[in-house]
Parts: structure tokens; sequence; C-alpha cells
């Protein structure tokens, strides 16, 4: 599934491939668990560590105004609400790292 991968520690914002499913979230963000803060018009969704704010985490990004810690992945998403692949290119969304902590 296409997907963009926000790397928070290689500071870079690329398209890449991921298993369909929750597994290929995980490991694409390197996370126990996460959340969905943001989902734009035609299903482009938002994922990110939910723990990142409390697990240590010392790299991140943001996106508009708000601040998250870690990585981020953005899917598309289907009538159904599942994951599909990607609408946007990379560099439509605007992100910005933090500094390092």
């Amino acid at each position: 599934m296409r997907a963009v991968l926000i790397d928070a520690v290689a500071r870079r914002v690329v398209p890449v491939d991921i298993v369909s499913g929750i597994d290929g979230i995980y490991k694409a963000i390197r996370c126990r668990n996460f959340a969905c803060p943001k989902t734009w018009s035609g299903g482009d969704t938002l994922y990110v560590d939910d723990e990142g704010a409390i697990n240590g985490t010392r790299v991140g990004f943001r996106l508009g105004d708000i601040d998250y810690f870690g990585s981020g992945l953005i899917l598309g998403s289907n009538t159904e609400g599942e994951s599909a692949d990607v609408l946007r290119a990379p560099l439509d969304f605007k992100v910005a790292f933090l500094p390092r902590g």
C-alpha cells in the first residue's frame, strides 16, 4: 500500500510502500499504539505514535499548528473506512521537524 512516511529520525518526508493492516503501520512508525489525529478531505489520514509524548521520544514534527512526537504515516482510506493508497504526494504536506531534544 502506498503511503507517505514522515520520518522524524531521518528528518525527511518520503513515499513508502507498506504491508496493509495495522502491523504495517506499527512497523512504519515504530510504535506500540497509534492514533489518527488528522484526516484530510478525500480520506488521507495521519497516523502517529499515541505514546510519543510520554515514552521519551526525542524527535518529532509539526504539521499545521500541532506538534507530534515520533514519526508519522499518512494513508488513504476507502468508502468503508479501511486503509488504502494515499492520494497526496509527500510535498503536499507542509511538515517542519522539531529540534532534537
